[in-house]
């Protein structure tokens, strides 16, 4: 295949000061956009495993007028806002905003807030879709139906739906393997720009040595472009029970495939919302010592706890995702990087820690697999940075020290992990030289 892409800009920016206490910044921009994508004879006729694409030639231009104002309205209260006009020729025009406030408590603690909105308009990937095709992984519930409804682990209308599509549910109509079926979906239409608005409260911490935050985040996204998730349509499907009249059902043909989930056809376009929310906290230590030669200290552990993922497409129910794990996406709801190291003028060396939270299978269950959890994951790097004179520095250093494997969990398709997320290399040392001529 063959694809190009060009990306032309023009645009000026001006800052300045309406007082000793206020300044701003004001600009424009102009951008021209355009790709042409050719797919190869393979994938223009579906004989790969990734599915049929059909060439996509398009572009798109965009006017942006933007400001910000920052002032200084106490000594203990900053206020900022800023404000963005956006004019696109292919969903015409926004307004983006948003407002922050930074409030001192006292030397050693301080709040800090913003609201905004966003927009972010269609690529010009999106805006020309027309039909393509995928092959994702399905499960399917009525894998082992008899055993996930003897377990309580589907419902009775579940099990029915299942009956009534004349799927398999007894052991013997395990798969063996990673299902993939049929997808193929179609643009439904002039697609519409996503919608956005971001909420952050945070307080921050400091003292000597000792600094500490902790924000709140939520972001609310409407008009999200896609079209649904196949496994989530199976499930509302056979939810519908021995009637199988769900809207859902009407997206196959057929539903059952030789007993297999059967293709599905899809529209594409603003179809899906969604609602995320968490916590970013932070810790920090920094200290002059005396130690082997080494002359400073700094720790930082930063973490981030995710409270909801919930996302919903037209035609399949919402569900949220934090704590699962599925075909291509695992969402923990907690990670944390801690790092401790000690420096000098010329080397410096740093123990990395990384923690993974548990999660579990977002489709299998207990009696249908042999292991549907993630276990939590932490590993162990050292690292270090020798700077030999201006010209050489040298890098080196140990990941996964303690070698920790992946973990292992059914719905991955990616040898039943994740390699994006858990380190499934092992071990490993590694050194590098930097020479400035």
């Amino acid at each position: 295949d063959q694809s190009t892409n060009d990306l032309e800009i023009y645009g000026f920016n001006a800052t300045g000061s309406l007082s000793e206490s206020t300044q701003y910044y004001v600009g424009y921009e102009k951008r021209s956009e355009s790709g042409e994508y050719k797919p190869d004879e393979f994938l223009s006729e579906g004989l790969t495993t990734g599915g049929a694409s059909g060439p996509l030639k398009g572009g798109l231009n965009v006017q942006e007028l933007f400001g910000e104002i920052f002032t200084q309205v106490s000594d203990s209260l900053s206020v900022d806002a800023s404000l963005r006009y956006s004019d696109y020729d292919t969903v015409g025009s926004s307004t983006t905003y948003k407002v922050g406030a930074d409030y001192v408590l006292s030397d050693t603690l301080r709040l800090r807030g913003t609201y905004g909105t966003g927009f972010r308009a269609p690529t010009v990937s999106e805006l020309n879709t027309t039909t393509s095709a995928d092959f994702p992984v399905v499960d399917l519930p009525c894998e082992f139906g008899q055993r996930r409804f003897d377990a309580g682990e589907i419902s009775q209308a579940t099990y029915d739906g299942c009956l009534a599509a004349g799927f398999d549910v007894s052991d013997a109509g395990e798969y063996g393997f990673a299902w993939q079926s049929y997808v193929e979906f179609s643009a439904n239409g002039s697609l519409e720009p996503e919608e956005s608005t971001n909420l952050n409260l945070g307080v921050v911490y400091q003292s000597g040595a000792w600094s500490a935050s902790a924000d709140y985040w939520s972001i609310e996204v409407e008009n999200l472009i896609g079209y649904p998730d196949i496994n989530v349509l199976v499930r509302d499907c056979l939810a519908s029970g021995a009637s199988l009249s769900a809207a859902a059902c009407d997206l196959f043909d057929p539903f059952n495939f030789f007993g297999y989930p059967g293709d599905a056809f899809l529209e594409f376009g603003n179809l899906g919302d969604s609602e995320s929310s968490g916590w970013d906290l932070n810790v920090g230590y920094t200290q002059d010592i005396s130690m082997v030669g080494f002359n400073q200290l700094n720790v930082d552990w930063s973490a981030m706890v995710h409270d909801e993922y919930v996302t919903g497409f037209g035609g399949a129910s919402s569900s949220d995702s934090v704590g699962t794990a599925n075909a291509f996406g695992v969402y923990p709801e907690l990670r944390y990087w801690l790092t401790a190291s000690v420096s000098n003028e010329n080397l410096s060396l740093s123990w990395n820690v990384r923690f993974i939270d548990e999660t579990v299978d977002a489709y299998r269950t207990p009696s249908s697999s042999a292991d549907v959890v993630a276990e939590d994951m932490t590993y162990h790097d050292i690292t270090g940075v020798w700077t030999k004179s201006d010209q050489l520095t040298v890098r080196f250093g140990i990941n996964n020290i303690t070698e920790e494997e992946p973990p292992y969990f059914h719905s991955n398709f990616n040898a039943n992990t994740e390699p994006g997320v858990w380190d499934v290399i092992g071990r490993r040392l590694f050194v590098g030289l930097q020479y400035q001529f």
